[in-house]
């Protein structure tokens, strides 16, 4: 699934960039029209690149495990409590710590690259990441 994944976006970014080698005059519509979609591609395939990170790297096991048994019914068993909404901020507040390294990794990969414009990008989502964070950590604190 991730080889596909991976084809699908290599042919979507040499699509855009076949659009930004088409001819056109500075200052047009059609040339801006033609940087801006070569911007959203860009954008897009590093949404991507993160959310592709996130995945299991063995996806078949996950979606084709066969599901397991139910368990027994145990004598008089209790439902576990529900997460309290203090675990519910630290497992988001875990999830937003991994995006940032995440983040970090993918800034580090591209400025060896040279890939000043991703770089940047990538650095306004890490600031993003970075208020998400502090808004979790003040939701904590006020538990």
């Amino acid at each position: 699934m991730r080889s596909e994944i991976v084809a699908l976006l290599n042919a979507y970014d040499v699509v855009s960039k076949k659009i930004e080698a088409l001819p056109a005059e500075p200052g047009t519509a059609f040339f801006v029209v033609r940087n801006n979609i070569r911007r959203a591609a860009r954008e897009f395939m590093q949404e991507c690149a993160l959310q592709q990170a996130i995945l299991p790297k063995d996806v078949h096991s996950v979606v084709l495990a066969a599901p397991a048994p139910p368990p027994r019914p145990a004598a008089k068993a209790t439902p576990p409590a529900p997460p309290s909404e203090a675990d519910k901020l630290r497992m988001q507040l875990e999830v937003l710590h991994e995006q940032r390294r995440q983040i970090e990794g993918f800034i580090k990969t591209f400025k060896q690259q040279g890939q000043k414009d991703d770089v940047e990008t990538l650095r306004r989502s890490r600031l993003d990441v970075d208020l998400e964070i502090a808004r979790v950590e003040k939701l904590l604190k006020a538990l």
